[in-house]
């Protein structure tokens, strides 16, 4: 828990979503916006997500420093899957469920589990809006080559037509930059 502490949006450009209660999070992971840091222009429409629907894993800064989840993008209530893929806006989105440690056998509930104390951390800091951003792992299905964009100062790279998508991840610097949660007028208070 987060020692009792909210956070509320006035307004929010893309509807950044932070449900405490449900300890959830609603964040950008993919943008077709423009061309990434690394060259890559990914196309939301060709995302495939039937590998991830089974296996719905959500990231921290895409398991470089630790490999168990942060949460899920399905809903632990209704098990819906909770990826929006928004072809015409460009964006995709992904609702994650924090791990709360809740329920593991043999463990009492006044004991915190390391990974979810870690989790709560990552949930805290990004309500918080210390974490901003997100970012997709995928696997490459169709791409072609995009040349380097001198003007732009953008390397040679793929317009990534089709890819599998493995997992959303939180990250604190993405590749692109499209998927910094923007706010303004922005009101955080503590109860």
């Amino acid at each position: 828990k987060l020692q009792g502490s909210s956070y509320g949006l006035d307004t929010a450009f893309g509807n950044f979503d932070v449900d405490e209660k449900r300890m959830s999070l609603r964040f950008p992971f993919a943008s077709s916006e423009s061309r990434d840091g690394v060259g890559d222009l990914l196309e939301i429409g060709g995302i495939r997500t039937d590998r991830h629907v089974k296996n719905p894993i959500c990231l921290w800064n895409h398991g470089k420093e630790t490999q168990l989840p942060l949460g899920i993008a399905e809903d632990p209530e209704t098990k819906k899957y909770m990826v929006e893929l928004d072809p015409v806006g460009k964006t995709a989105w992904i609702t994650c469920f924090f791990y709360q440690g809740k329920g593991m056998p043999g463990v009492d509930t006044k004991d915190d589990y390391d990974h979810a104390v870690f989790c709560a951390q990552i949930f805290d800091l990004a309500a918080k809006r210390y974490i901003r951003a997100g970012s997709i792992g995928y696997q490459v299905v169709k791409a072609m080559k995009l040349p380097a964009d001198y003007e732009q100062g953008t390397p040679p790279g793929l317009h990534l037509l089709v890819t599998l998508m493995l997992e959303g991840s939180l990250v604190v610097l993405p590749a692109n930059g499209d998927t910094v949660v923007i706010l303004s007028n922005t009101a955080y208070a503590s109860r």
